[in-house]
């Protein structure tokens, strides 16, 4: 992935390189869902949901066996729903861009996150709170991070007739 080949500039790409990128990946799922619940619950139970996780295949062994691009784009996921959340808060500048990259990172992780963001924004129509991201000028600031961090990726892909 685009991520091993940027720590690989720094650290040798070896097994240990890999499996240290697999698990701080995960590291930082655990701690987006944790804080992701912790916006509906308290201290406590955001800590019985996020080790909830652990029972999941997926999320416990899946991970660490294989998948490296489905546990990036299930990192990217979770901090696309953070921020749409602090969003809902607060309709900064700096939480559209951070939207913006996070779902550009998605993206690059893996294609079929086109469909979360899809999904994500058809329910943003939903709810006055989605509706006012939505229609908001600041749409654009996204748009535009999502265009800054994708658009080096689909000029290449378009040079290599998308093959």
């Amino acid at each position: 992935s685009w991520c091993l080949k940027t720590i690989s500039f720094v650290f040798p790409l070896n097994i240990f390189t890999l499996t240290f990128f697999k698990a701080f990946i995960s590291f930082l799922f655990y701690f987006f869902v944790y804080k992701i619940s912790h916006q509906f619950f308290d201290q406590n139970k955001s800590s019985i949901v996020t080790s909830g996780s652990i029972f999941f295949v997926t999320y416990f062994y899946d991970f660490n066996r294989d998948l490296t691009h489905t546990i990036l784009a299930t990192l990217m996921a979770a901090i696309s729903f953070y921020v749409y959340m602090k969003l809902i808060e607060d309709k900064s500048p700096l939480n559209y861009l951070l939207l913006g990259l996070a779902f550009a990172l998605g993206i690059l992780s893996k294609y079929n996150f086109a469909l979360l963001i899809f999904a994500l924004v058809l329910t943003s129509f939903i709810t006055s709170a989605g509706r006012k991201i939505i229609f908001n000028v600041k749409t654009l600031i996204s748009l535009a991070g999502f265009a800054l961090i994708t658009s080096p990726h689909f000029i290449w892909l378009y040079s290599k007739n998308m093959s």
